[in-house]
């Protein structure tokens, strides 16, 4: 899915959209200009534009479990919703990681298994 989307945020459209073009594509179109730019931002400017983008359908979520029993017996769609939305809010902290020098055990672990993807994988995609 984030290689869908990726694909599409570095061919269509251009970065005078409204919204889309400031939030979404010219941090794409810039990554491949500088693939080390990523690794200069914190946690918020990193991850903040998916965050803002998934919390309001994670409010939802929570607002429709908490007021409509029923909807626990679509366990299977609510779960999978919840994951799609965290993997999307962290999309752009797990790509850093396969550009930055040093990274934590954690994100070793996960490329050796490939789980995210690896540096040496990823380093491809940008020559």
């Amino acid at each position: 899915l984030s290689g869908l989307v990726h694909w599409l945020c570095d061919t269509w459209g251009t970065l005078d959209l409204p919204v889309v073009g400031k939030h979404l594509l010219r941090p794409f179109r810039e990554h491949h200009i500088d693939p080390q730019e990523m690794t200069r931002h914190g946690f918020c400017e990193t991850n903040g534009d998916n965050f803002a983008l998934c919390i309001p359908m994670l409010l939802v979520m929570g607002y429709r479990l908490r007021c409509d029993p029923s909807i626990v017996a679509e366990v299977e769609k609510q779960f999978g919703l919840l994951f799609l939305n965290l993997y999307i809010m962290f999309t752009n902290q797990i790509h850093k990681c396969s550009h930055q020098i040093e990274r934590g055990p954690l994100a070793r672990a996960l490329q050796r298994l490939w789980l995210i993807l690896p540096a040496d994988h990823h380093k491809v995609h940008h020559q």
